[in-house]
């Protein structure tokens, strides 16, 4: 594997690593077998497509998921297929094989800030998004793109057979993709308003003079939206003072973790929680109060599991991962699996992976619910949690890459499963 994986192209590996931030379910083994799909030799893996229910801050909602040699090879064929597009200096996210997630993320916020300073000439923002760009993109806009090749046009018409979409939430392929097909809309932009507009994702800032031109800047990039098979989200899009850059997207949360933990729990700040997290050092007060926070909040279980992974050494750390395993509360058991049952199962099962105190608590339940659900990576990770929690004589058969990795002569206890998230 060593020498494979120094054939790989250095970014290209990189930014696999990152794109794995985002896995909706973290991998069992690690991907590491993944690597060689980067590789421009490799063979397209088998395609198989599962569905879990995940939640992003508005709603729940069904997301498809595909297994980390797809997600390897559909990333490789992107960013060959990208290699000559360069997106606009007004674009941060999701620019290149090289861009680093917080650093774009940090470069939007001071380009924002700096254009909220402009009050006194640009006094108003106008705000639009894409409905469900994700979900809405047409297959045949996508294809006809300048930059389209081959090997990505075929891969992504059997995705859209099989999942009913050609782009997936929380692939960095396809934020990739995604950002290269909306240049139409910032092509617009740069004709009506030069240098003072932002876009991360589907996402635009555009700092303008006047409700008037808000409406003319709005109408063009709503007939170039519609050029795509595309229009604004409704909720999403309007103007406003140019100051709420400076007190939404703009603001900055950072300070010690303790403090924007406490903030964000006074003031239900999603972002001062997201922030914090990650950060905080183990403590009997943030364990005591993390599983009503994430009963609240699901969005936050990714980085909760992170935070518990260092915390479940201590008495309060362990009885949080415990009680969020058994989803109690106010006597209805069972609260944070019946929302997002499957994506909760993954995120606890991947800590139960790291951790035999963990893995011995997890319910019966969980284990048959990710064993049937028909996505071998949940199927492994339940494996693997089984096997740490001392219960192989219940667990299901192992998922085919699985088995591979097991007739290497691993151990199915090595080689934890990663918490590490950009969720």
């Amino acid at each position: 594997m060593g020498d494979e994986v120094l054939l790989v192209d250095r970014a290209l590996r990189e930014s696999f690593g990152q794109d794995l931030l985002t896995e909706l379910i973290p991998d069992a083994l690690g991907a590491v077998d993944a690597l060689p799909y980067l590789r421009p030799t490799a063979e397209p893996p088998p395609l198989e497509v599962g569905w879990i229910t995940v939640p992003p801050a508005c709603r729940a909602e069904p997301a498809p998921v595909v297994g980390p040699d797809v997600r390897a090879h559909l990333h490789a064929l992107a960013e060959r297929a990208l290699a000559g597009y360069r997106p606009r200096p007004e674009v941060f996210g999701y620019r290149s094989a090289t861009w680093e997630y917080r650093h774009g993320y940090r470069a939007r916020q001071e380009r924002l800030r700096a254009l909220g300073e402009c009050r006194d000439e640009l006094p108003y923002v106008l705000t639009l998004d894409v409905h469900r760009f994700f979900r809405s993109l047409p297959l045949d806009v996508l294809l006809r793109a300048a930059w389209m090749t081959g090997a990505l046009a075929e891969r992504l018409t059997a995705l859209h057979t099989r999942s009913g979409r050609c782009l997936l939430p929380g692939h960095r392929w396809a934020s990739r993709l995604g950002t290269a097909v909306l240049d139409p809309v910032d092509a617009v932009l740069a004709e009506r308003a030069p240098g003072r507009w932002v876009r991360w994702g589907d996402d635009w800032h555009v700092c303008v003079s006047g409700a008037d031109e808000a409406q003319e800047v709005r109408a063009a990039m709503t007939a170039a939206l519609a050029g795509l098979g595309l229009r604004p989200a409704t909720g999403k899009t309007g103007v406003g003072p140019v100051d709420t850059l400076l007190t939404g997207v703009a603001r900055d949360v950072a300070g010690p973790a303790e403090r924007v933990w406490r903030q964000g729990l006074a003031t239900d700040d999603l972002r001062s929680l997201r922030y914090a997290l990650p950060r905080l050092a183990p403590g009997a007060e943030v364990s005591r109060s993390l599983p009503g926070v994430v009963r609240a909040r699901p969005e936050l279980l990714p980085r909760a599991v992170r935070y518990l992974d260092r915390a479940v050494g201590t008495r309060e750390g362990l009885a949080a991962a415990h009680e969020l395993l058994e989803g109690a509360g106010e006597g209805d058991p069972g609260q944070l699996f019946a929302a997002v049952g499957l994506f909760a199962a993954g995120r606890l099962l991947a800590l139960a992976g790291r951790h035999r105190a963990v893995a011995d608590a997890v319910p019966d339940a969980v284990l048959a619910a990710a064993a049937s659900s028909g996505i071998p990576a949940l199927t492994a990770l339940a494996v693997r949690a089984g096997a740490v929690g001392g219960r192989p004589g219940g667990l299901p058969e192992p998922p085919v890459r699985m088995l591979r990795w097991l007739e290497r002569g691993a151990d199915v206890r090595d080689s934890p499963p990663s918490v590490d998230t950009l969720l």
